[in-house]
């Protein structure tokens, strides 16, 4: 949704919702809150001041709206997460607040605008930077105010470009609106012929920015974009001038506010590029109600442009209350006034319409022909029909409809920075497709959800990196309420056992990212439909479901029944809802990994085990297969078959791989990954190394590290670790080997004798 300052913009863009009579009666007051930082890096930019601003603007609007009091309430959301969606859920549950407002920590702001969006309230940010929220994550309950990181990031990167800073490095924040924040400015220095030599990361709060500054000093950048906010900004800065970077560089600070010089002195701000939309000593009427400001506030601060903001939305919501006769009433208008964030809906619309008007106007155009002309051709005139439908279904876009790419931005493109990308380097995107199978009764429904809780944390899952907290919506059918509360409990129980999350910590978040749905007596069309609707209803960033066969409708050996289901129907509902898909698929048979001393599977072997037509496993972007390793007592292995090498998997020494290894956990119900098992762990015969293997290429090398060592004997020998740890821990025992500065060496001839 587009940033705005008018009034009847603001009514036009809040909505799309319905408030019971009930609750609009129960009201007797109009209460907003202010939710932001009031002890962290941003309460100096927003805290008390944005307080301060509601507190203002409601007084300046007469203290009533739709005559009644208006109230403002406050809260500390303390730059986390789950205390954020805290509060605002207990606001909007049990206090009965109308809006609320500011929310700098785009993390925390994106959760609350899809809490306002369920909860039918009005979420308007000042403070929060993300452009997700101007774009992609926009709802029709949010409005974005003062600024966005589009509009910083993009217009600083081009100013500086176009005054020779063309090399730049970036110093960012390491949460959702410094990733933003770095990507806009990015976008921007590259299309004003810019160049990034890369980037580093900080955490939130940090004190200690020396490592980070070496790195820019390293990087030979002529730009330092600093991509972070409020105290990061001014610490960063000043600690960049005291190591003497800015001598040779030049420091941008993408968010950094004109109150913000003071606090960094003379010295450490000389040279500063910064784009603000307000600034309080700009004429005669910024200048009085700064000075209304500073008298309220307890360190007589001026306002900086997101307190403006503040202000400026308050005092704009209260007008839009009047307009419509209640806080209540803004929130059913967009079900009638089309928006940015429900234009697709309206588009729909439109575009349905007109393809009833020419399906009938085909149709008697082709009835009216064959009565009227007896001795017409009846193959041309179907074929001519044939031609009108096709270009029908060009019109509708969809599963049969065409979309050009334009050369330029082909070749612009940045896959590092894909929007669409959810999981590693665009191994899972919005629109795609990921196929997982394996056999019936080795736990894929149980990897599924324990991958949902992992990405749904923002957490990696055996290597398998999200790019920040991921939605999930599971379709399955062979669970009842009872199989799958087990299945939950049973995995929560699981990952809380392994340690890598803190379920008390992150269950408001899980809670969040996960929702379960089980579906009987649909498939087909039926089931497409339902797809459609419930996608379209929780707005998931992807899907699983559970398994294929129930929900196909189709013959899965039939290529051309189960083609069409797919490519035209399953992979179309994925592009128009923009969610990627994750399949659930039955292999055949039991199928064990190849015996030892047999010929090894390919990859591309694993990838065409699935039950049914070879159309399944070609038609999917990726496919992931779980198979048991025969004689390794319960090992699996997870080979990651197709575009494997962009899922950034990594076996249990760090190392990319595209195939890992995992077993069930005695600790509830959880994949836990575990080392390749060698060969005489198969077959319980020994190992086929000889320990002359390693002697032989401490002869050539001659002084290597130990892991240096056992990659090489990898990738030339195929050996596994734990067979490599065995045999040269024998080998260390017998003497054979010796340690010196360069490493491990093979022990000369003379001394063995």
């Amino acid at each position: 949704m587009r940033q705005s300052f008018r009034t009847g913009m603001l009514v036009a863009a809040l909505g799309g919702m319905f408030v019971g009579a009930a609750q609009a009666q129960a009201q007797d007051r109009v209460r907003i809150g202010v939710l932001n930082d009031q002890s962290g890096v941003f309460s100096t930019y927003q805290g008390i001041g944005s307080v301060i601003a509601a507190q203002m603007a409601v007084e300046d609007y007469g203290g009533k709206a739709a005559g009644k009091p208006v109230e403002v309430i406050t809260a500390d959301h303390q730059n986390k997460t789950d205390v954020g969606i805290g509060i605002a859920r207990r606001w909007y549950d049990t206090e009965s607040i109308d809006a609320i407002f500011d929310l700098p920590n785009s993390a925390i702001a994106l959760a609350v605008a899809n809490m306002s969006e369920q909860k039918n309230k009005v979420f308007i940010g000042s403070g929060a930077g993300t452009a997700l929220l101007t774009g992609e994550r926009c709802t029709p309950n949010t409005v974005h105010w003062t600024y966005d990181t589009y509009a910083y990031g993009r217009g600083l990167g081009k100013a500086v470009v176009a005054q020779g800073g063309k090399k730049w490095f970036f110093l960012t924040a390491d949460y959702a609106f410094g990733h933003d924040l770095e990507k806009q400015a990015i976008e921007g220095v590259k299309a004003s012929g810019g160049e990034v030599l890369g980037a580093v990361r900080h955490p939130l709060g940090t004190a200690d920015y020396a490592s980070f500054l070496l790195q820019a000093q390293a990087s030979g950048a002529d730009i330092v974009g600093v991509a972070n906010a409020g105290d990061d900004t001014i610490t960063s800065i000043k600690q960049a001038a005291e190591f003497g970077l800015t001598q040779k560089q030049k420091l941008v600070g993408l968010i950094l506010g004109m109150n913000g010089i003071p606090a960094l002195g003379l010295k450490a701000a000389q040279g500063a590029q910064i784009m603000n939309p307000f600034y309080w000593d700009l004429n005669d009427g910024t200048r009085a109600f700064a000075k209304r400001f500073a008298e309220r506030h307890p360190q007589k601060n001026y306002p900086n442009d997101m307190q403006a903001g503040v202000y400026a939305s308050v005092l704009h919501y209260l007008k839009a209350v009047d307009k419509v006769g209640g806080a209540a009433h803004i929130t059913a208008l967009f079900t009638f006034v089309p928006t940015a964030a429900n234009v697709h809906y309206y588009i729909d619309i439109v575009r349905e319409k007109f393809l009833l008007r020419e399906m009938i106007s085909a149709g008697s155009h082709l009835v009216r022909t064959a009565h009227v002309k007896g001795d017409v051709d009846i193959a041309e005139l179907l074929a001519d029909f044939s031609q009108k439908i096709e270009r029908m279904k060009h019109a509708a876009g969809g599963p049969n409809g065409s979309e050009k790419f334009d050369f330029a931005d082909l070749m612009s493109f940045d896959s590092m920075h894909d929007p669409k990308c959810l999981v590693g380097n665009r191994y899972i995107v919005r629109g795609g497709s990921s196929l997982w199978a394996g056999g019936s009764g080795y736990g894929k429904s149980s990897l599924q959800l324990q991958l949902a809780v992992y990405w749904g944390c923002g957490i990696p899952c055996f290597g398998l990196r999200p790019v920040r907290p991921i939605k999930s919506l599971i379709i399955q059918a062979e669970n009842d309420r009872g199989d799958m509360s087990e299945q939950l409990q049973g995995v929560i129980t699981g990952v809380n056992a392994v340690g890598d999350i803190d379920i008390q910590d992150k269950r408001t978040l899980i809670e969040k990212n996960i929702g379960i749905h089980r579906v009987v007596g649909k498939a087909g069309l039926e089931f497409l439909n339902l797809l459609d609707t419930l996608a379209e209803i929780d707005r998931p960033d992807m899907v699983w479901i559970d398994p294929l066969f129930a929900f196909s409708g189709c013959d899965l050996l039939n290529p051309e029944k189960t083609g069409r289901f797919l490519r035209e129907g399953l992979f179309a509902v994925a592009d128009k809802r923009n969610v990627a898909l994750n399949v659930i698929h039955h292999v055949g048979k039991p199928v064990r990994d190849a015996k030892p001393g047999a010929q090894q599977m390919s990859e591309i072997d694993y990838q065409y085990l699935g039950f049914g037509t070879s159309e399944i496993q070609n038609a999917f972007r990726a496919v992931n297969v779980l198979v048991p390793v025969a004689g390794s007592g319960g090992t699996f292995k997870l080979v990651l078959s197709k575009r494997g090498e962009r899922a950034g998997a990594k076996n249990t020494a760090g190392e990319w791989s595209r195939s890992i290894y995992l077993k069930h956990s005695r600790e509830g119900i959880c994949w836990i990954q575990v080392e390749e098992p060698d060969e005489d762990e198969k077959s319980g015969r020994p190992a086929k190394f000889d320990p002359k293997v390693i002697l032989d290429e401490l002869s050539i090398v001659h002084g290597v590290k130990t892991d240096t060592l056992r990659q090489r004997l990898y990738r030339e020998h195929n050996m596994s670790r734990s067979t490599f740890f065995r045999i040269f821990g024998e080998l260390k025992k017998e003497g054979k080997v010796l340690e010196d500065a360069e490493g491990w060496k093979r022990k000369p001839k003379r001394e063995l004798k």
